[in-house]
C-alpha cells in the first residue's frame, strides 16, 4: 500500500484556516500517514515573522511528539524570503521554493539560482515550469 502524505499544507500560522492540531486530526481521519506543516514565512502580514516563527517551531516540534501521524516541519519560502528562512534550516525538516510575485530576470532562472545555492527541498506549485525547464531543474537537483 502506498502511503498517504501531504507535504504542503498551511496552518492558521499563516494563511491557512485551522489549527495545526485540527489539521492532524482532520488528516488522522482520512487515512494520512504523513504530513508536513509548511506556513508561509516573511512575506505577507498573514505569514510567519520574526514575532511568531519560534512559537510556530515550538508547536510543531510538541505535536510531532504526540501526533499519530509522522510530522514534519517546514517552510514555504519565497525566493525573496529564502535567505531569512535558512536561518531556520536546523529546525526544519524541508523547506519547499516557490514563488507569488514578480521575479526580476525570470521565474526558471532565479528558481536554478536558489537550488544551486541553497538546501531547498521542494518546488512548490510546479505549474509555472514549462516540461523544458522541468528536465533542466531535474539535472540540476542531481548534480546538487
Amino acid at each position: 500500500m502506498i502511503p498517504l502524505i501531504d507535504l504542503h499544507i498551511h496552518s492558521t500560522f499563516s494563511d491557512g484556516k485551522c489549527h495545526p492540531k485540527q489539521i492532524i486530526s482532520f488528516a488522522w481521519q482520512k487515512g494520512l500517514h504523513c504530513l508536513a506543516f509548511t506556513d508561509h514565512a516573511f512575506n505577507t502580514e498573514l505569514s510567519l515573522n520574526e514575532d511568531t516563527i519560534e512559537n510556530y517551531l515550538d508547536e510543531i516540534s510538541l505535536l510531532k511528539e504526540s501526533s499519530p501521524l509522522k510530522i514534519l516541519t517546514g517552510i514555504e519560502a519565497e525566493l525573496a524570503t529564502l535567505e531569512k528562512v535558512i536561518q531556520y534550516r536546523d529546525r526544519l525538516d524541508l523547506i519547499l521554493l516557490s514563488n507569488h510575485g514578480p521575479v526580476n530576470g525570470g521565474l526558471f532562472g532565479s528558481i536554478f539560482e536558489a537550488i544551486a545555492d541553497y538546501p531547498v527541498d521542494i518546488i512548490a506549485h510546479p505549474w509555472y515550469f514549462s516540461n523544458s525547464s522541468w528536465d533542466k531543474l531535474i539535472q540540476a537537483s542531481l548534480d546538487y
